[in-house]
């Protein structure tokens, strides 16, 4: 295959690349533009040690956290033939672990802390190119521009930080043996684990440095030590660290105090990343229950969060496809019974003449065919958990009466027994249907509804939050991949323009079906408008005639979200912005404009 890169490179030929993947076909292209060196590495945008030493103090948080994570991400490799390092977001590498003979034969290449390995210095390699790309890469031997380079087998993910910003890369490098497939998937998890203490950092910096509260602590400290255990175990412990040095709280002005508390804050954070490890997050597909940047979503779990400390009946409501359970699961498992069982029961997947049964069970011998011994019904098997009842507008009446006396009473009789039992359970019920249309048909009691309508949360349709599939499309393309057994895949721009133009009347479930064929079929390691399931195919011609679909689908605020969220993905690039979204590029500066987003 190096002769494929010869032909490129050096003759010029351009008849094998075929065999190139996309996005290093595109990375040589540049190269080739730039004139980069493809005989050596160059040396230039070297830092000196002065420098360097200045750069990781200012990238202070990215060193710290991403050192626990390159030597987790090491150990479990067990190979001396690898190296790991994390870059910023500019290209100059911050850190590097690796066997020490390994890592002296790579810095003969100039891959060493304070060397800048953008593409225009160094050529296509997993660093400068996913700077440019902003998608996890695999570049293999022969594939590096520079021909020095062809040794190494690299893999690479992008870190973004808390408000999803492209913060840098955590990068694999081997021998350029054998392709390993998993070690793509370590450096994605890698790299998620890095975005994951970022976020909890950014979250404790959002609680615990306000200022402002934190004076207010600190003034109450000053004014009554005897108040010591109205504030967190946390914040006692540093507190103690003055009393251990013979300091007298009543000495101390409170704004010292304040300081003392936010600089030791920080510290007990990155002390806590000493936890965390890698086995612990190769699961994150699976323990992750939703994902989304629209503020609509984000209103949703907010409420949900807000209801999971309640005792109280919640009713969710909202399309087929939606995502229903999931924030049921979210309540539930944020509540206090989480720990108890999670029942989940389609009412409308079970026939009229049994569903009273199945709800609460039936004694032995109650009924023709019944069960030797009798069964438990879900609400007995909810018992100190949640029961979730979906699709509760298709409830019968009967089911109906029975059901609003357990909410009553909190107690259930079996189907052929005269004794009632108690039960402690939270109740979800939700519903794609107009429940109050069904009370005015008479299909539905008036008395339920409002007993099952005290906290209501409506989870909006997909295609009114389409930012939000900047978010599900990569997390399916990982489930997938994962749950299939296939190689990561990049995601082309075509995909996210026809997604994003579409109206989703299937909602999220049908993304989900989408991706999982794409992916189940897809051949190559780019997910491209080929690989598209036939049934969406046939949405082509609507979806190209619909030059303003996203934007005109959107309120200001959502507008505004995504003409950003466009422009970070495209690195500010107008015209790649301006065709995802299917407008002009008048339209596009238009829009900035109105925004404010020139400068942006």
């Amino acid at each position: 295959m190096s002769n494929v890169w010869k032909d490129f490179v050096v003759n010029e030929d351009s008849r094998t690349l075929s065999q190139v993947p996309t996005a290093i076909l595109n990375s040589w292209k540049r190269c080739k533009h730039n004139n980069v060196n493809h005989i050596k590495v160059s040396n230039n945008d070297i830092l000196p040690a002065y420098k360097l030493k200045e750069l990781q103090e200012k990238e202070e948080i990215m060193v710290t956290v991403g050192k626990k994570v390159l030597h987790y991400i090491y150990k479990y490799l067990n190979n001396k033939n690898y190296i790991v390092l994390i870059s910023n977001k500019d290209g100059y590498i911050l850190d590097m672990i690796g066997d020490l003979p390994f890592m002296n034969k790579v810095q003969k290449i100039s891959l060493s802390p304070g060397a800048n390995w953008r593409e225009e210095f160094r050529g296509t390699n997993t660093v400068g190119t996913i700077i440019v790309e902003q998608t996890p890469l695999t570049v293999l031997g022969w594939e590096h521009y520079a021909k020095p380079v062809h040794f190494l087998n690299c893999w690479a993910a992008p870190i973004f930080n808390a408000d999803g910003n492209f913060a840098g890369v955590l990068n694999i490098s081997g021998v350029a043996e054998a392709p390993n497939k998993t070690l793509i998937s370590i450096a994605q998890k890698g790299a998620k684990m890095i975005e994951q203490i970022l976020k909890i950092i950014e979250l404790e910096s959002n609680f615990y440095f306000d200022r402002l509260k934190f004076e207010a602590i600190a003034q109450k400290l000053h004014d009554s030590a005897n108040k010591l255990n109205t504030y967190s175990n946390d914040n006692i412990s540093l507190l103690n660290k003055l009393i251990v040095k013979n300091e007298n709280l009543s000495k101390i002005e409170y704004n010292q105090l304040t300081d003392f508390l936010l600089w030791n804050r920080k510290w007990l954070i990155f002390n806590k990343v000493d936890s965390i490890n890698i086995q612990e997050n190769k699961n994150i597909c699976e323990e992750k229950t939703w994902c989304g940047r629209s503020e609509k979503i984000h209103q949703v779990f907010k409420t949900a969060t807000k209801a999971a400390l309640t005792n109280s009946n919640i009713l969710i409501q909202g399309e087929s496809g939606t995502g229903k359970e999931i924030v049921a699961r979210f309540i539930h498992n944020k509540s206090s019974c989480s720990n108890g069982p999670f029942i989940p029961l389609n009412c409308a997947a079970i026939p009229n003449n049994l569903i009273e049964s199945e709800l609460f069970g039936y004694s032995d011998g109650a009924f023709t065919g019944a069960k030797r011994g009798g069964q438990l019904g879900k609400f007995e098997e909810a018992n100190n958990g949640t029961i979730f009842l979906d699709e509760i507008g298709d409830m019968p009446l009967n089911a109906q009466t029975t059901l609003l006396r357990i909410l009553q009473n909190k107690e259930i009789c079996r189907i052929g027994e005269s004794k009632y039992r108690k039960i402690n359970i939270r109740i979800i019920a939700a519903t794609n249907s107009n429940l109050k249309e069904l009370v005015a048909e008479k299909k539905f009691r008036l008395d339920l509804y409002y007993r099952l309508n005290v906290i209501s949360i409506k989870v909006p349709p997909l295609r009114e939050r389409l930012e939000d599939l900047w978010d599900l499309i990569p997390f399916f393309v990982e489930k997938y991949c994962k749950l299939l057994n296939k190689p990561f895949v990049n995601i082309s721009q075509q995909v996210y323009k026809y997604f994003l133009s579409y109206d989703w009347p299937g909602n999220i479930r049908q993304l989900e079906n989408y991706i999982e064929s794409m992916i189940a079929l897809c051949d190559g390691n780019l997910l491209t408008e080929n690989d598209f399931p036939d049934e969406f195919k046939e949405y082509f011609p609507e979806i190209e005639k619909k030059s303003n679909t996203l934007l005109n689908l959107q309120h200001n605020d959502a507008e505004y979200n995504t003409l950003s969220q466009v422009l970070a993905q495209t690195k500010g690039n107008v015209t790649k912005a301006s065709n995802i979204l299917g407008i002009s590029r008048v339209t596009m500066y238009r829009k900035m404009k109105k925004y404010n987003l020139i400068e942006k």
